[in-house]
């Protein structure tokens, strides 16, 4: 069995959870960010696993995929399930447009 897209799936998730804390952080200081934690944790856990699990899917299906394996109907979900997940989290950019006028 190929552990890749656990391993990845893991680590996505670490990593979302990390940077989702640091900003939490530099927006409103450390009190804040463990009172929004600890008042939305299990909110928080669900998309913080949902994504692990997604990346992790992901991973699995661009192997099969690399190793013909896969038909062109998971070809293309792979495809409408990216651009699905973009357009998801794409109105969270709006949250750093602030951020980018700082720096310009």
């Amino acid at each position: 069995m190929n552990r890749k897209p656990i391993i990845i799936g893991l680590t996505g998730s670490i990593l979302l959870s990390g940077i989702y804390f640091l900003f939490l952080v530099l927006i409103g200081g450390i009190e804040h960010a463990v009172g929004f934690v600890s008042f939305l944790w299990y909110w928080l856990a669900i998309i913080i696993t949902g994504f692990g699990l997604q990346i992790g899917l992901y991973t699995y299906i661009r192997q099969k995929i690399k190793s013909r394996a896969a038909t062109a109907e998971v070809s293309t979900s792979v495809g409408v399930s990216t651009g699905s997940m973009v357009a998801c989290c794409l109105h969270l950019a709006v949250d750093l447009l602030p951020l980018v006028g700082l720096s310009a």
